[in-house]
């Protein structure tokens, strides 16, 4: 992830005239889900419209299949703050102790 938006895939990867639409698939119906979710204001009305475009990516037409999501586990001690930046990554020199 780029930046932690949905545009950033659903948008910037799959969209039909992507450089990075490796599969070379295309969707008039998805394009224009995308296209819609980037200029919506509304978060929930966002959300929804990239659900609807990620269902056609996924399920009706099965364009990818998203086999596995990196995952971690990281303990912090309560009197320690954690920082992150964009798409979740840690911003180690603004962590501060409280001990």
């Amino acid at each position: 992830m780029d930046y932690p938006d949905a545009s950033n895939f659903a948008k910037d990867v799959f969209r039909s005239d992507s450089g990075n639409n490796h599969t070379e698939w295309g969707s008039e119906r998805f394009d224009a889900l995308v296209d819609e979710a980037a200029l919506e204001t509304d978060v929930s009305k966002r959300t929804e419209l990239y659900a609807e475009a990620e269902k056609i990516l996924v399920d009706e037409e099965a364009v990818i299949i998203p086999i596995y999501w990196y995952s971690g586990v990281r303990l912090t001690k309560p009197y320690v703050t954690r920082t992150f930046g964009l798409g979740g990554q840690e911003n180690f020199a603004n962590w501060s102790m409280e001990k």
